[in-house]
């Protein structure tokens, strides 16, 4: 038996000894007479272990543990400590040198908060600046009401928390060292509970027109920035642009409805605690309406722009073409008397430009073009986005081409039609002409495009 003992206490003895004892490489730092905790690693077969401290010298602790950790209370200052392993006959197998251990004043994480904030439940995430002491431990900061505990999230002198996750009440913010200290700053923030809009359902319909933005009021009680506003038809909900709360009982709401089709919508306010849906009148949204001129005011027009044309002589079947030919037109609508007759309107034309001929005695093949008439147009008075135009006109050519059949003019009728395009003071016209110039022998057809930005004075 005793052989049998001995055998195992020089296994132990070579174990220990051969591989050395595993401690911790570096002191831990304590705070504030908190406990020291010393660890190490444990050594196989190890029945228990030993540990002293001292100070200055001086051995004022000397204990023995089975496990790998000894707490001690010490207060600040620097101390010294090793560690023996112990057989299972209490002896000592091996042992550390003496380590260096500083234990440190903690610091208690004081800080404030310049600015407290009272927001409404769901408000999303706040943020706090944050003016606080260095210290060496980490610190945490909580929000605290009652038993209700949330930790925040610090970056850069920063604290950010959700408030989705918070309830109605007062909440202070604790600072809480990893050393057990901790420090609070009461009334930080308040949470109040989402009020109960009450909206004043009217009977009277709400009426816009289709493609247009909408803006209409509300009134009532217990209106915030937060609640939700609801359009809803037979074709789906209505997208909100905007919702501005003026106070607790005026509201604006701003409604994009370009895409909206006509037809009657609900409009719902849903809000509170419970989020109850409210009832707050109902839209009307109508297609846009056709605006029909009034009758009697007077109209002037300006029109400028391109009016390409070609000349056909019918003796040598020929086509002589215009170049860069420019076109002016002035109207003005007297706007009496009966509704067909309102659309009629005194119109002057001017063309100017250049054609292309047979050269002449200097040899030249370009010559100038200008032609003017009078005449009259008439058009449907409303306000359609096409409106066409028809008219009539007498004038004169100015050219080259009347000299060649010794005339100083060519005397022409015009026929015209064309359309108008948009329904602003700035539109676009795009029309045909058709003219008839007469010498003393033939007939020459003209004909020409006209490409025309029109803007009503």
């Amino acid at each position: 038996m005793v052989r049998m003992r001995m055998v195992i206490l020089i296994l132990i003895l070579f174990h220990l000894f051969g591989h050395g004892i595993l401690i911790a490489q570096d002191s831990v730092i304590g705070k504030n007479r908190e406990h020291v905790a010393i660890e190490w690693e444990e050594v196989t077969g190890a029945a228990s272990y030993r540990i002293q401290v001292r100070r200055d010298g001086i051995e004022f602790i000397d204990t023995k543990v089975l496990e790998t950790r000894l707490g001690l209370d010490l207060a600040p200052g620097n101390y010294e400590y090793r560690i023996f392993v112990l057989n299972p006959f209490g002896g000592e197998a091996a042992r550390s040198p003496w380590k260096n251990l500083r234990v440190e004043r903690a610091a208690t994480p004081y800080f404030r908060v310049p600015m407290a904030q009272s927001v409404p439940e769901g408000s999303g995430i706040l943020k706090f600046s944050l003016e606080e002491l260095e210290t060496e431990s980490p610190v945490e900061y909580w929000f605290l009401s009652g038993e209700n505990e949330v930790l925040s999230q610090k970056e850069n002198s920063i604290l950010s928390i959700n408030t989705e996750s918070l309830e109605p009440g007062l909440w202070d913010v604790e600072a809480r060292a990893a050393s057990g200290l901790r420090f609070s700053v009461p009334g930080v923030l308040t949470i109040t509970a989402k009020p109960e809009p009450q909206p004043e359902e009217t009977s009277e319909l709400i009426q816009a027109y289709q493609g247009k933005s909408i803006a209409f009021s509300l009134e009532g009680t217990g209106f915030y920035s937060g609640m939700e506003i609801q359009v809803l038809g037979e074709d789906g909900e209505l997208p909100i642009h905007a919702l501005v709360v003026k106070n607790a009982e005026m509201a604006t709401v701003y409604l994009d409805a370009r895409e909206a089709n006509p037809g009657k919508y609900t409009l719902n306010i849903m809000g509170g605690k419970e989020g109850v849906t409210r009832s707050a009148g109902t839209l009307l949204i109508s297609p846009p309406p056709v605006l029909e001129e009034q009758e009697g005011d007077s109209q002037w027009d300006i029109m400028v722009g391109l009016a390409p044309f070609a000349i056909i002589r019918t003796d040598v079947l020929t086509a002589i073409p215009g170049l860069l030919n420019a076109e002016f037109v002035l109207s003005v609508r007297p706007g009496a008397g009966l509704k067909f007759w309102s659309g009629f309107s005194g119109e002057g034309r001017i063309q100017v430009g250049m054609t292309s001929l047979v050269p002449d005695q200097n040899g030249n093949t370009v010559h100038g073009y200008f032609a003017y008439d009078t005449g009259f147009s008439w058009r449907p008075t409303v306000n359609w986005p096409l409106v066409p135009i028809l008219g009539l006109g007498i004038g004169n050519i100015d050219s080259q081409l009347a000299q060649s059949f010794n005339m100083r003019n060519l005397l022409y009728f015009r026929g015209s039609v064309g359309t108008l395009i948009g329904r602003k003071k700035n539109r676009f016209y795009i029309g045909a002409n058709v003219m008839v110039g007469f010498t003393e022998d033939i007939m020459l057809p003209i004909v020409s495009l006209s490409a025309l930005w029109s803007y009503r004075l």
